[in-house]
């Protein structure tokens, strides 16, 4: 009964960081093509910036459920 909960957390965990993943890539394709412009405008760095903040949540807000589950295995031991 516990395994079935503890992998329903890991596909989760696995399904944000694929996720978070697709997001790195959508922001190296914005970087690759401001700069390949010449100098991005102030709203290109703008929702670059944005972009990376998310990025940023998303990765802490993952780590922290990953760093839960993990107490949590320990204890359930």
């Amino acid at each position: 009964m516990k395994f079935i909960g503890k992998e329903r957390r890991v596909s989760e965990y696995y399904k944000k960081q694929e996720r978070l993943l697709e997001g790195f890539n959508e922001m190296e394709t914005i970087n690759e093509t401001c700069f390949a412009s010449g100098v991005p405008t102030k709203e290109e760095i703008k929702k670059l910036a944005k972009s990376e903040r998310l990025a940023v949540h998303i990765s802490n807000a993952t780590n922290l459920v990953l760093f839960v589950a993990k107490v949590y295995a320990s204890m359930a031991m």
